[in-house]
């Protein structure tokens, strides 16, 4: 089951890459002056265009699939026999990774 879902994530992933190539491509056409782009707000919005699916090419080709965080514990007694698990240093550490890939 867990490798229908990754392939499915990866064939979706593959589509969107597809998908932003072609606008891509037909932006630089227009660029290139393959279409009649006879203004400057013309210009600049495939220029803009442009650098969106830039954007968002590099975050789907440098997408982490997991957000790792280390197991923060310490010892209760001094015997080290109860584990007090570290929740909120946990959580704080993948907030601070998840804001990362959120923005980078």
């Amino acid at each position: 089951m867990l490798k229908q879902i990754k392939d499915m994530k990866n064939q979706s992933l593959q589509k969107v890459r597809e998908i932003l190539n072609v606008l891509r491509k037909d932006a630089e056409m227009a660029l290139n002056g393959d279409w009649d782009t006879t203004t400057d707000e013309g210009i600049e919005s495939f220029g803009a265009q442009i650098e969106v699916i830039d954007s968002a090419l590099y975050l789907i080709d440098n997408q982490p699939e997991t957000i790792q965080v280390d197991v923060a514990f310490h010892y209760e007694d001094e015997a080290e026999v109860i584990k007090i698990y570290d929740v909120e240093g946990m959580r704080s550490e993948f907030e601070s990774k998840l804001n990362k890939l959120i923005n980078p």
